[in-house]
């Protein structure tokens, strides 16, 4: 047998979100963009874009060399092997530098040496009317049609100005911007050297694809003064009570350096009561109540602007305007809190069937425990408006039109949405399905033709994803919480009646011991929760109200909104998550070290290992907001971006780190199970079938918070380091049993 040498090997195509060295051909050298900026004026007086450098340079370190290709049709910049897609003459791509993040732009500014030229950059937002012009047209050397890793001679033309990326014979400077590379600019055919071939090409790891901040936090040492800023920690107020609490305390202290200053109230006072509230409203004001903490965002992101420019004209001392001007400056945003602050008032109302003209007069009714909240402030016709336009824009059209009809001076948008609505109804139930609206079943204030179509079309969807079952065929992603969003709420409000008693058979409670000596000392309170599909289970009192609080207290002012994951994108926030995280670490905290053993007891599961560091993720320390809601998802997937990074995730574990007064349970609409938050306890859940599968059942919710202050801690432990306990290919569609039993039947 012979082998055949690397010559004889077919050449590998260059496939979409792979990663690229780009040489030149005719030059010693590889495109490279930099993080420093062509100058914002050049000595010669001429000025630039003033976005990141791209250049021509030998190549050292491959890494800050790398391009991600991604093809410009595609909606992602994921590699999937089982979908492989060539470059191809023609195509329309775009280049995406590892090292920067940036990509690669062109424009008719001029180039920094070759005047004539186009500069060609790594695109930065100045928000100053410059867009991006990043797309790059593909053109081989006859007669190629699929662009192959050893092809010389390969040229990129900018789409837009028609240019080719192009090395020129000149050399930017030394000093501070030019790093003395060669320069590069979008040139016509003869005036540059503009052949490219591929240098060096590979594959991303996932890893890489999070980016070293998600990286930091999720699988290092967790969140620090590396992965945060003042807009991170300042933003999203109202995703977190702890941050409420904090605005509230600087609210106080700046109204008693204004009494202090001896300065006349009366006119504050009249602002304040223009708005709507009074020095007492401020004093005693209750965040934990959603009425008082929607007033305390709207009070301090527009009231005391208003006191700020009219204490701009009094006669202060200087150190107490100082003190003034410097605690206001750093209130939130009514542009950027607004929407939030809004749904959570939406989320409180609708999911726990509150009557809007009770919360415009801070009533806020526990219909489970039958008590009543009620808040120092009141709502006007403005913050219904808002509200009601949240609704809507949330296709909560029957919750829109409740809010709209508490105030005359709104008829008219009344009226306007009871029309909409009653046509759906009556004319247009499929668009209303097809839509996920939220309607009353009736039309409303008249009388119109219908044949109850609506209620037959929910119906069929509902048989599409029926409950205690683990596959919804032919149901999408949405239809759980559009088509049994009545029993969403229920299990939100505590309705037992959902699941039936079946499925409690083999459910009990026990003292948990792994037939482990030690263990039998001082056995785990287990409570198994769910045996039918996957397992869901209880352990209570797994910490102790010291080490809760000294979690808090570390995360306390030192949050950012929570990440929410996209068509494989992660946003920094999302208002379908009204909350707030920071991440802990094993590595560089001993508390956390001390809780991962306990739960390594508790669960039979591998979670932390020094070595190797994606066992699990860091701790991520969750606070919600008033009205905070987490929106039913999966915390795992099929996705080989989930499952590339140590098998995928196998399990949720989610520490309880307070009680809540009202609402705020977790919930599985599918399992009909509902937990309120108990603190101390853990309750964790299989995410995946043995056969690495999702099963939908565990679809799962965090109900909005009624009043109170949640707090909890997640634990995502990943498969790889579990596989010589929970092993994987076994019969398609089986469930694990309970941890236990698992670990028993190993005899570890």
């Amino acid at each position: 047998v012979t082998l055949a040498s690397d010559d004889d090997k077919p050449s590998r195509p260059v496939l979409h979100a792979s990663l690229i060295t780009l040489d030149s051909t005719d030059n010693n050298c590889a495109l490279k963009t930099t993080n420093k900026k062509y100058p914002l004026k050049y000595e010669t007086g001429e000025g630039s874009s003033y976005q990141y450098v791209v250049g021509c340079e030998e190549v050292e370190d491959v890494e800050s060399f790398l391009w991600q290709i991604v093809m410009h049709s595609m909606d992602d910049t994921i590699f999937d092997p089982e979908f492989v897609f060539p470059i191809k003459n023609g195509d329309k791509i775009n280049l995406l530098s590892w090292m920067t993040k940036n990509f690669l732009n062109s424009h008719t500014v001029a180039a920094p040496m070759s005047k004539r030229l186009h500069e060609v950059t790594g695109y930065i937002n100045h928000n100053v009317g410059m867009e991006p012009e990043l797309i790059w047209e593909v053109v081989l050397p006859p007669p190629a049609n699929v662009w192959l890793v050893d092809m010389e001679g390969v040229q990129l033309r900018h789409v837009k100005t028609g240019k080719l990326l192009s090395v020129t014979g000149k050399t930017y400077p030394d000093g501070s911007w030019g790093d003395g590379m060669k320069e590069v600019a979008g040139a016509k055919p003869m005036e540059g050297n503009n052949k490219w071939k591929v240098g060096f090409n590979r594959i991303p790891n996932y890893v890489e694809i999070l980016g070293k901040e998600a990286v930091e936090e999720l699988y290092n040492n967790g969140t620090s003064e590396l992965t945060m800023n003042d807009d991170s920690l300042r933003n999203n107020t109202s995703s977190s009570i702890a941050d409420l609490k904090i605005l509230n305390g600087k609210e106080k202290e700046l109204l008693k350096t204004i009494e202090k200053s001896a300065l006349n109230l009366d006119k504050i006072k009249l602002i304040l009561k223009e708005d709507g509230f009074s020095i007492n409203s401020i004093v005693n004001s209750d965040v934990y109540n959603p009425i008082d903490a929607y007033n305390l965002i709207k009070r301090t992101s527009r009231t005391w602007h208003k006191i700020r420019k009219l204490l701009q004209k009094e006669k202060l001392e200087n150190e107490v305007k100082e003190n003034i001007e410097i605690t206001i400056s750093k209130f939130p945003s009514w542009e950027h809190s607004r929407i939030a602050s809004a749904l959570g008032l939406v989320n409180v109302q609708v999911y726990y069937d509150l009557d809007p003209s009770d919360l415009v007069e801070g009533i806020v009714k526990d219909n489970l425990k039958n008590i009543t909240h009620q808040a120092e402030t009141k709502l006007g016709v403005g913050d219904a408006k808002l509200i009601a336009q949240v609704a809507e824009e949330e296709n909560h059209y029957s919750s829109a039109i409740q809010w709209l009809a508490l105030f005359p001076q709104l008829r008219k948008r009344y009226k306007k949405l009871v029309t909409l609505h009653n046509e759906l109804i009556a004319y247009y139930p499929d668009v209303a399905v097809t839509k996920e609206i939220f309607t009353f079943n009736e039309t409303v204030d008249e009388s119109l033709p219908s044949d109850n179509k609506l209620s037959e079309l929910i119906k069929k969807g509902r048989s599409q994803c029926p409950p205690f079952q683990g596959d919804d065929t032919g149901c999408v992603g949405s239809c759980i919480p559009y088509y049994y969003f009545p029993e969403i709420k229920s299990l939100c409000q505590g309705d037992k009646t959902i699941r039936p008693a079946s499925k409690d058979v083999d459910t009990k409670c026990e003292h948990l011991t792994f037939a482990n000596p030690y263990l039998q000392l001082g056995p785990f309170l287990m409570e198994h929760s769910n045996k039918e599909g996957n397992y869901v289970g209880v352990v209570h009192s797994l910490l102790s109200e010291t080490e809760m609080e000294e979690i808090k207290k570390k995360t306390v002012g030192q949050m950012k909104a929570t990440p929410y994951n996209v068509a494989n994108t992660q946003l920094t926030f999302s208002y379908k998550r009204t909350s707030k995280v920071k991440y802990i670490s094993e590595r560089s905290d001993e508390l956390a070290a001390k809780i991962t053993k306990r739960l390594e007891l508790a669960m039979g599961y591998r979670i932390y290992s020094p070595d190797y560091k994606y066992t699990a993720e860091n701790y991520q320390i969750m606070n919600y907001g008033f009205g905070g809601s987490i929106s039913l998802h999966l915390d795992s997937s099929n996705d080989i971006s989930d499952n590339d990074i140590s098998g995928g995730r196998i399990t949720t574990a989610m520490l309880y780190l307070s009680d809540v007064q009202s609402g705020g349970f977790t919930i599985f609409p599918k399992l009909g199970l509902f937990f309120k938050p108990e603190s101390g306890s853990l309750l964790y859940w299989k995410l995946r079938r043995m056969d690495g599968s999702i099963d939908a059942r565990m679809h799962h919710m965090g109900c909005p918070v009624l009043y109170g202050d949640k707090w909890i801690g997640n634990k995502w432990i990943r498969w790889n380091a579990q596989m010589d306990r929970f092993k994987c290919f076994l019969p398609s569609t089986d469930n694990y049993l309970s941890n236990d039993q698992v670990v028993k039947s190993e005899r570890w």
